[in-house]
């Protein structure tokens, strides 16, 4: 079977097509034959090297699929079933899975629009968790245009919150706030070109003079920094992006820090780290929300997120998905179908 492989860290070129042999799955184990591959900001860092793992190896967390074969102690899949999972080395046209990291593939959902869900949808569901947001609370997404963003939006409007307001750094992410997620023209930030603190009033403006309760962070630098000057009293701030060395902005001051002056809280979401540092026990959690995701998506809770196909699955496709996340401006998912 064709496989990309990451030989070394560093660039795109850094992707090689090799022929890969075929893995019986172990006893807890299935088999998944790839019809689609999705592509997240993460997979940048694991090549990159800032992930950790030893090349040569084959990245990639999100696939969609028809099983070819389960393990003896495998009971919640047949062959045939159709799935998505989150799992590990997806660049290839079959992968071999824990039972627990899969769920049933959304009955309305396409092979290539499934694929876009598990690594973004896990994420936006877990945000959405440590901020326990209530109905009726005002919220602020910033990144509501990328993967993760498109899915929390739904699922906070499901929630009840209100009002979601959402940031765009461009005429095309407002555009497609507006267009495909639904978000009314009054619910968009424009951030650019604003200082902090305009970003900060207009925020406060847009929620009824209000702060907010759940400030979602999917982009970092400056948006992090406005999710920390709106968040209210007992609210909170949940990111996915980590911020290098120096970054200015200090948490701890009892002077001036929104966490201490508001008795606000910090999350970091970090998908795999259940999978790193956790008992294997607690791992059935994954499968546990892709089903309930799956049970949304089909009760039209949760639409589809738009999809960008790079072409089907080869090493061209990887590195043109590569080089179009490095750019940072991509609305809903990328994924490549396999033929």
């Amino acid at each position: 079977m064709l496989g990309v492989v990451l030989t070394r860290f560093g660039g795109v070129d850094c992707f090689s097509a090799q022929e890969l042999p075929e893995v019986a799955p172990a006893a807890h184990e299935i088999r998944i034959g790839v019809r689609a591959i999705g592509f997240n900001p993460v997979d940048v860092a694991m090549r990159q090297g800032r992930l950790g793992g030893t090349p040569p190896m084959v990245i990639g967390r999100d696939v969609s699929g028809v099983v070819e074969a389960v393990g003896d102690s495998v009971t919640r899949f047949s062959v045939g079933d159709h799935v998505y999972a989150r799992n590990t080395g997806a660049y290839a046209e079959s992968v071999v899975v824990p039972s627990v990291l899969v769920a049933h593939k959304p009955k309305s959902l396409s092979f290539a629009q499934a694929a876009a869900f598990p690594v973004a949808g896990l994420t936006a569901y877990q945000c959405l968790e440590k901020a326990n947001v209530q109905p009726g609370q005002p919220v602020l997404v910033a990144g509501a245009s990328g993967g993760v963003g498109s899915i929390a939006m739904q699922l906070l409007r499901y929630l009840g919150a209100c009002p979601i307001i959402a940031t765009a750094g461009s005429a095309a992410s407002a555009e497609y706030l507006i267009q495909t997620l639904g978000v009314p023209p009054e619910g968009v930030l424009r951030y650019d070109g604003k200082s902090l603190d305009e970003l900060t009033a207009e925020v406060m403006r847009m929620a009824g003079g209000r702060l907010v309760q759940g400030a979602f962070d999917f982009v970092g630098q400056q948006m992090k920094r406005l999710c920390f000057a709106v968040v209210g009293v007992d609210g909170h701030v949940v990111t996915i992006v980590e911020e290098p060395p120096g970054f200015d902005l200090d948490v701890w001051d009892e002077h001036t820090s929104p966490l201490v002056l508001r008795s606000a809280s910090l999350h970091f979401v970090q998908l795999a780290a259940r999978l790193a540092y956790a008992p294997e026990e607690t791992w059935p959690i994954y499968g546990r929300q892709l089903e309930t995701l799956a049970h949304m998506i089909d009760a039209g809770h949760i639409a589809p997120v738009a999809i960008t196909d790079v072409g089907p699955f080869s090493l061209e496709a990887v590195r043109r998905a590569h080089t179009l996340l490095e750019g940072r401006h991509v609305q809903g998912k990328l994924i490549a179908t396999v033929t």
